[in-house]
């Protein structure tokens, strides 16, 4: 399993994303800025219902739950892409 920062603006405090090994699955748990760790992320992206099975897949939910834009998320992401 692998475990990034998610330096999405607004979101880069808490947030991370990475591969889950088990559910071979893009995952990422979105906090926002602000946001309790102890509540846990705001929004948590996994295998369930869909599997996230490329990186694309996952960015594009991530704009869908955070409003950013894609070239936002691919900043946010891009030292790690393509890192399991």
């Amino acid at each position: 399993m692998s475990i990034h920062p998610l330096g999405l603006s607004g979101w880069d405090e808490l947030s991370t994303w990475g591969w889950d090994d088990a559910a071979q699955s893009w995952y990422t748990q979105l906090t926002p800025n602000g946001g309790g760790d102890r509540d846990g992320p705001r929004v948590w992206l996994a295998d369930v219902p869909t599997p996230y099975r490329t990186e694309v897949e996952l960015m594009v939910a991530i704009i869908q739950s955070t409003g950013a834009q894609l070239v936002e998320v691919l900043n946010a992401m891009r030292d790690k892409i393509g890192k399991r």
